[in-house]
């Protein structure tokens, strides 16, 4: 596992929601004790294939979009919040 930077603003570790804990369209995680260092990856910017087949991902009864989708984004997050955050 990527080990995830401390907030730039204020040091206090982020919140990167498990895949699990993800509805909507976008994996958003940030940094809840400051709440001014935030990520935004759109979901569907992770799909392997044309857009035209994004209901075949989505999940009616949960409202979610796939597992692995979700994981793609974390991992995006991830990546693009130790780009910006502070050395550890």
């Amino acid at each position: 596992m990527t080990e995830i930077k401390d907030c730039p603003f204020c040091g206090s570790k982020p919140v990167f929601p498990e895949s699990k804990e993800v509805f909507g369209t976008c994996y958003e995680p940030g940094c809840e004790d400051c709440g001014i260092a935030t990520i935004s990856i759109q979901i569907i910017d992770c799909f392997e294939y044309p857009r035209d087949h994004v209901h075949e991902s989505w999940d009616n009864e949960k409202i979610q979009y796939g597992i692995e989708y979700i994981e793609v984004a974390r991992k995006l997050a991830i990546e693009d919040w130790n780009k910006r955050a502070k050395s550890s």
